[in-house]
């Protein structure tokens, strides 16, 4: 009696259909839990609304980490941002003089947790972000940092954006930026948010980093600032 190739290689294996069929869909199943897996870990959430990049994980661990427009942004999208921003805007008064505002959000509730401005007069080191960062540690402890988002009128400066690194916030929405602060006269190290974070890509990559959120705004306060 003849049988397929098929069946002579099952039977040199001493695999019956019933269990090539089993080990056919146990691979199947693995491949499934594969494939879920990556397009759950490429959700970018943006202030609680996702955009979910459907790409190998290879490619998203190789491709250079970059900062998003936040004028390309879906309109809902952008009003959900500028809806912060305005509040570290506010915040920002506080110091007419140097008016770096920021406020730490919980990402998924929108709730405020802590809010912080540029204390550099008491200390150097105390910008907005810093603040913000300590009064957040001083109500909720050091955790929970992947489940905020930071928003500063500021670009963070080179040591702000290395503590949020260092923090492990994943979120980080800015206006004005350091090019455009440096022009309004404040002084900036010339060291891009974006490339603190591209040299810390061992350990700390962001799923968010917009910038220019109400810029328009606060680009005429830096400009204005009282000397």
């Amino acid at each position: 009696m003849s049988c397929a190739p098929g069946d002579a290689n099952r039977a040199a294996l001493g695999v019956s259909w019933h269990e090539a069929a089993s080990r056919l869909n146990v691979k199947i199943h693995r491949r499934k839990i594969m494939l879920s897996y990556s397009r759950r870990n490429f959700a970018l959430m943006l202030g609680g609304m996702s955009l979910s990049h459907w790409v190998p994980a290879s490619t998203l661990e190789s491709s250079p980490i970059s900062v998003q427009s936040g004028r390309s942004l879906p309109i809902a999208v952008q009003r959900f941002h500028e809806r912060f921003m305005r509040r570290a805007i506010k915040v920002s008064a506080k110091n007419p003089a140097y008016p770096f505002g920021a406020v730490i959000v919980n990402t998924s509730t929108g709730e405020v947790l802590a809010e912080g401005v540029n204390t550099d007069s008491k200390n150097p080191t105390w910008h907005g972000e810093i603040d913000a960062i300590n009064a957040y540690i001083d109500k909720h402890g050091n955790t929970g940092w992947s489940n905020v988002t930071l928003y500063s009128t500021g670009e963070p400066c080179a040591m702000c954006m290395a503590a949020i690194v260092w923090t492990g916030i994943s979120r980080v929405v800015w206006a004005s930026s350091i090019q455009a602060i440096r022009n309004a006269g404040i002084g900036q190290i010339d060291i891009p948010a974006v490339e603190v974070a591209e040299r810390a890509r061992e350990f700390y990559r962001p799923k968010a980093l917009i910038g220019g959120v109400l810029a328009d705004q606060t680009d005429l306060i830096f400009r204005n600032r009282k000397k």
